[in-house]
């Protein structure tokens, strides 16, 4: 079966960068001090941080994995952004 694919590392990082700034195809909300409700996606994310992984697994029985929503309500707005970019895109916040 043959199929076409544009799978370059540009390619890609251009794709996540678009996931990522849209939120389309999210499954998860990452909820700021500042009432901000950012969309990520979990598969990414999750390979990223053991931290965020764990507390979304329903074994753990945290609030967050019935909920979908983790509120990071003591960090700053911007560093939650930044953490969050770096995290799904793999570089520091406004490097493409």
């Amino acid at each position: 079966m043959a199929w076409a694919s544009t799978g370059t590392p540009a390619s890609m990082a251009k794709g996540l960068r678009e996931f990522f700034e849209t939120g389309e195809y999210s499954d998860l909300i990452v909820k700021c001090s500042n009432g901000d409700e950012l969309k990520v996606h979990k598969l990414v994310l999750f390979s990223q941080s053991p931290v965020l992984r764990n507390a979304c697994d329903p074994q753990k029985g945290f609030k967050e994995s019935k909920e979908g929503v983790i509120e990071l309500n003591h960090d700053s707005p911007e560093s939650v952004k930044a953490m969050l970019e770096f995290l799904s895109l793999g570089k520091p916040p406004g490097k493409t």
